[in-house]
């Protein structure tokens, strides 16, 4: 009698390790990137159905999942982290846009814009509030990819969404540093929403290091074959890494068949709304347009839209709180973006006095007729200026110098000096 080879067990796993990627490749657990390495067997056990070998790295199991955004397995606890945008201040903010001179399909400006901002990894509400008897780490290597979305209405008036791809950089502690590079109809559209309409997000796909527990079985031949065959094998993998809420899948002992565990890098989303919080006079001065060789600030969505033309440079300054009670005879702050010009608005005009005397002048026509003095006319002309107390005037200077928008400039103060000729 001829005697059947015996496999190779080297070959047995090889096979394993390919089929288990045509199973990724597949979609089959779309939170599954890939394998990073070969599987590990399941060490024999009467209480459970699958035990990792002692030398097995020390990363989460996805399938032991304690509660939403919580995995177990090696020495402690790990859990998914949520992202934010900084509470405070992003020092690497910045929404830098340039007109190079080309001319888009409307006949406007081609904008091309490069958006700076950070992130950082905090534990999700749910998990900081969790009793826990084990250490509660991080998952390992996590690294997140970055899709900037904005609404857009298209020209037959509906909406739909841009998508543009970041690239992400470490920063010290858990902060990542996002860079988008915008273009065409986007850039004016990312400007409205992030200073006005707060309808941007970003969808966030972040990656991390752990096994993924499979059972393979090979389907008996002659019966029927229920689901997909790679490399004459079937897999039920189990959990999905907590991105289900909800129990978690666990395997039932005892199962015909063998358990693997694939080290793999696995993935979860995340979103985190932009709304308006760079609709700020911290970041005001961050939005910035290069033409014609000089770079500014924007002053509103008309110099992303139209070639430059005039209007007038000046906004609002709240960024010294309300003025009436700092500075009693000021009534408002304007701030030129361009020219970095603080306007006080005096809560009051007066007649101007100087050493001559009130300049007012009383042009007259005397109808001098006997008995009558109807055809007599009189024009008085006189010349208002602002009542801004010098002492008001001289905090507001020494005020001026510490708010966001004096950084890296120097800002002049004054008083108004005449009509908009417009």
């Amino acid at each position: 009698m001829t005697e059947l080879p015996v496999p190779d067990p080297s070959e047995i796993e090889n096979e394993f390790n390919a089929a288990f990627d045509e199973f990724i490749a597949a979609g089959l657990a779309p939170w599954l990137v890939a394998r990073t390495g070969g599987g590990l067997p399941s060490v024999p056990s009467d209480e459970v159905a699958a035990t990792l070998p002692d030398y097995a790295l020390d990363v989460p199991r996805l399938e032991s999942g304690l509660s939403r955004d919580m995995l177990g397995g090696g020495h402690g606890e790990w859990f998914l982290p949520d992202f934010a945008l900084f509470a405070d201040a992003d020092p690497a903010f910045s929404f830098a846009v340039a007109q190079t001179g080309d001319v888009a399909g409307d006949g406007g400006p081609f904008n091309r814009a490069t958006l700076r901002l950070s992130l950082r990894a905090v534990m999700p509400a749910g998990v900081a509030g969790s009793p826990r008897s084990e250490p509660l780490r991080q998952v390992p290597d996590m690294i997140p990819a970055l899709t900037l979305t904005v609404p857009v209405t298209k020209p037959d008036g509906s909406v739909g969404t841009e998508a543009v791809t970041g690239t992400v950089t470490p920063r010290p502690g858990d902060g990542f540093l996002a860079t988008f590079n915008l273009a065409g109809s986007v850039v004016e559209a990312a400007y409205v929403h992030l200073t006005h309409r707060g309808g941007a997000e970003l969808e966030i796909a972040a990656t991390y290091t752990a096994y993924q527990t499979t059972l393979i079985t090979a389907p008996d031949v002659g019966f029927p074959v229920h689901g997909p065959v790679f490399h004459g094998y079937q897999f039920e993998v189990f959990g999905d890494g907590g991105i289900t809420p909800g129990a978690p899948f666990e395997p039932v002992h005892p199962m015909p068949g063998t358990y693997r565990f694939f080290p793999v890098t696995a993935r979860f989303p995340r979103t985190v709304p932009i709304g308006l919080a760079f609709n700020t006079d911290v970041y005001r001065s961050r939005f910035t347009i290069t033409a014609e060789k000089m770079t500014r600030p924007i002053i509103d969505a008309n110099d992303l839209n139209q070639f430059a033309g005039p209007r007038s440079e000046y906004r609002e300054l709240t960024t010294l709180g309300d003025v009436t009670a700092k500075y009693p005879s000021l009534r408002r702050l304007y701030f030129g973006q361009v020219s970095g010009t603080v306007v006080a608005v005096p809560a009051t005009y007066g007649i101007l006095r100087t050493a001559e005397g009130l300049l007012a002048t009383c042009d007259s026509i005397v109808d001098d007729s006997p008995g009558t003095i109807t055809g007599c006319r009189f024009h008085f002309t006189f010349t208002v200026f602002p009542l801004a107390d010098p002492i008001d005037l001289a905090r507001l200077r020494a005020d001026v110098p510490g708010i966001p928008e004096a950084a890296g400039r120097t800002l002049r103060v004054g008083l108004p000096v005449g009509l908009d000729p417009r």
